[in-house]
């Protein structure tokens, strides 16, 4: 008896640590960011803006839908609002914001038999010096897509990716070199 309540104990312990597990770790997001060379010598100011072409990159399926590409701008100016950027609606700002959305179909082969296609989608954020146009930051998002997904849980996962991203970019006022790579 104390035998199989000793494994019943151990079982929830593990079972325990799993589900942490899976709630703090189990992200499929894979996130990157880059800093340009030059950008130590570009000086963050308060202010950004959206750059006004923001066509989309070649080899990719087009443009965003435009409903998700407004959710995405709202999430991304949400971001950065909260690390204590302004957005300018006209005039000059300091810095420029670009996104980009990117959809693939990939495949894994687990057998020779077996092979399953997914959606693979990528979500790039570029912070652009208004002088030149260059990039000075950028981050970007890879995840499979699943579009059955209703639309709470595509803008939840689309909040986890853009957190995720904003995460190694300073907040106003901070140096580059104290964000989180």
């Amino acid at each position: 008896m104390l035998t199989r309540n000793r494994m019943a104990v151990g079982t929830m312990v593990i079972d325990a640590m799993l589900l942490a597990t899976c709630v703090v770790g189990c992200s499929d997001i894979q996130v990157e960011s880059a800093w340009a060379p030059r950008a130590a010598a570009v000086p963050l100011g308060p202010s950004f803006a959206w750059m006004a072409d923001q066509a989309s990159p070649p080899g990719t399926s087009g443009p965003v839908n435009p409903q998700l590409q407004e959710l995405i701008r709202g999430v991304v100016e949400s971001g950065f609002t909260a690390k204590g950027y302004e957005k300018r609606s006209s005039g000059p700002a300091d810095f420029w914001i670009v996104c980009r959305m990117a959809k693939d179909t990939r495949g894994d082969a687990y057998a020779a038999s077996n092979f399953e296609q997914y959606t693979e989608g990528t979500l790039e954020i570029y912070v652009v010096d208004p002088r030149d146009s260059q990039w000075i930051w950028k981050a970007w998002a890879q995840t499979r897509i699943d579009d059955t997904n209703p639309p709470e849980t595509k803008r939840q996962r689309l909040q986890q990716a853009v957190d995720r991203m904003l995460k190694r970019f300073p907040a106003r006022g901070q140096p580059a070199s104290t964000a989180k790579n």
